[in-house]
């Protein structure tokens, strides 16, 4: 474990890898407790205890000023220092942090301090002590060390070994032996959680940078949306979506779009084609849940006359009205499965036929799919082609719903209201509600609603009061102190809980849902309309 060195210096290997070379020749190993005097036995003890106190306090510490300051302190208080300092590798070069008592200004030859040692520490990764630096075999010869009478020595790297970050150095110019071993285990220790302080330090600031750039960009693309009005929100999710959006817009890999119905699907579709090299070109949208599944192909792929009953006429389909631009498939899961097939078939060679013809197509176009299920379900339960979904999930967008960012129903309802007309605005408890309700037809019911509030409301502000009673819920809108509910509310919003959960259970069905209620049709669909179910 310790060897003695050709200087006549005793070496050891501290649990961090990093080899303590102490001058004269004496093993860190001979330490014997039980024949250690009872002063230094205390003054260990007191070391170990700031030590733990340090390991504390510094990893709570974020600047790196107040770190080495800190620990600098300590150094003063438990050892018999002169002068101090902590440097660190900065492109190669020790710049100073901080100093106690030294004046280091200039280049780090200048210092007045022993290049030799700081040149050994840096290059060896090894602690070094100098109980007499002037008649040491090691620094006695060197012409700083005599130039400055330098006497007892300290310098301990801060990092591991071949590799550190800086160093910590501390000397007295006055008194030989002012240090011993266990100053240097404590001055060593002590580096180690510098060390780590520092590389705490520094991830911190590389953190905030990030974040901060992070930041940044997301304001960025929140004006870049907010000035093109192509998508309406400020949050994070919606955000994501967006650059997402832009980003798939440049290049032809078919986009799958998955979200509920009414979270503007559509728009982030057109968004695409607008970014997308085929701007100029057409945009073509099909609901295929539309469509009855008889004509399903005809409608993508046209048909000949004569090519079926009814078929009065050729017909040119949506793949042939959307060449050279973008056509957009909303609701693809509910294209029936010989469809499918074809459809697949289009994607992967560029070519189709129309009904009752053999003669090939070629389909010059960008294909984006939409959904408001899971395509994994629907490939699970063998309604959707699991090499479809492959071909068509080239880019995926997940539109988050409404009730997933609430902050968005009030800069939505703005929006709205301003497509309106000028003249009216909302109160902010109001916007308040709006935000708290939970829109299970996200940004389609709530443009609905603005749209009708725009109408019923005569006065310039839009009001709580004014809200339906099927969006002004206790939860949704934290009341004053001092108010109480009007019984009519209460039973007007469990009355409306209660509509739909019967239509919940019924699937949609309303005959069923009438027979669960055990209503009459008339009340049973005058509150359907006034619930908005």
């Amino acid at each position: 474990m310790a060897d003695a060195s050709n200087h006549g210096s005793a070496r050891a290997t501290d649990p961090f890898g990093k080899e303590i070379i102490i001058s004269p020749a004496e093993s860190l190993l001979d330490i014997d407790p039980a024949n250690t005097p009872p002063g230094e036995l205390r003054q260990s003890f007191s070391r170990l205890l700031l030590l733990y106190d340090l390991g504390g306090r510094i990893h709570a510490k974020a600047d790196e000023g107040d770190i080495l300051k800190m620990m600098l302190d300590a150094v003063s208080e438990m050892l018999n220092v002169e002068r101090a300092f902590v440097a660190v590798l900065a492109a190669g070069r020790l710049q100073p942090r901080t100093a106690h008592n030294i004046d280091l200004t200039g280049a780090p030859a200048d210092w007045p301090v022993s290049s030799t040692m700081l040149r050994r520490v840096l290059d060896d990764g090894v602690s070094l002590l100098a109980i007499d630096a002037l008649h040491d075999a090691q620094f006695g010869e060197a012409a700083s060390v005599d130039l400055h009478n330098i006497r007892s020595v300290m310098c301990c790297p801060l990092g591991r070994r071949h590799k550190p970050k800086g160093l910590i150095y501390v000397d007295n110019r006055f008194h030989a032996g002012a240090f011993r071993k266990p100053d240097l285990q404590f001055l060593d220790a002590l580096s180690h959680y510098a060390y780590l302080a520092l590389l705490s330090a520094e991830e911190q600031r590389q953190v905030a940078a990030e974040r901060e750039l992070a930041d940044a960009r997301i304001e960025s693309l929140r004006e870049e949306i907010a000035a093109k009005h192509e998508i309406i929100g400020r949050s994070v999710p919606v955000v994501a979506c967006y650059e997402l959006a832009c980003r798939a817009a440049r290049g032809d890999v078919p986009v799958l779009i998955c979200g509920e119905t009414g979270t503007g699907k559509e728009v982030f579709a057109r968004l695409i084609h607008a970014r997308s090299p085929r701007a100029g070109g057409p945009f073509v949208a099909v609901n295929l849940a539309g469509l009855p599944a008889t004509l399903v192909e005809s409608e993508l792929f046209g048909h000949e006359k004569g090519a079926f009953t009814g078929a009065e006429r050729k017909r040119i389909g949506r793949f042939e009205l959307a060449s050279g631009g973008t056509l957009f498939l909303d609701e693809v899961l509910d294209t029936p499965l010989d469809v499918q097939a074809k459809l697949l078939r289009v994607l992967e060679q560029r070519t189709f036929e129309r009904l009752g013809s053999n003669e090939p197509v070629r389909a010059d176009v960008r294909v984006i799919c939409a959904c408001n299920r899971s395509p994994e379900a629907a490939v699970a339960d063998g309604r959707f082609r699991e090499d479809l979904f492959y071909r068509v999930n080239g880019i995926r967008i997940d539109v988050p719903p409404l009730r997933e960012r609430p902050d968005d129903a009030a800069v939505l309802a703005r929006h709205f209201l301003q497509e309106c007309g000028p003249g009216k605005a909302f109160e902010e408890e109001a916007l308040a509600c709006l935000a708290n309700h939970p829109w299970p037809g996200n940004v389609r019911q709530l443009r609905n609603l603005v749209e009708a509030l725009n109408v019923l409301v005569d006065g310039p502000l839009v009001r709580v009061g004014d809200l339906p009673p099927w969006v002004r819920q206790r939860e949704a809108l934290p009341r004053r102190p001092g108010t109480f509910e009007p019984l009519a509310a209460v039973v007007e919003r469990a009355e409306e809980a209660h509509f739909r959960r019967a239509m919940e259970l019924a699937e949609g069905n309303s005959e069923k849902a009438i027979r669960l209620l055990g209503v009459s049709r008339a009340k049973f669909f005058e509150r359907k309309k006034r619930y908005r179910l």
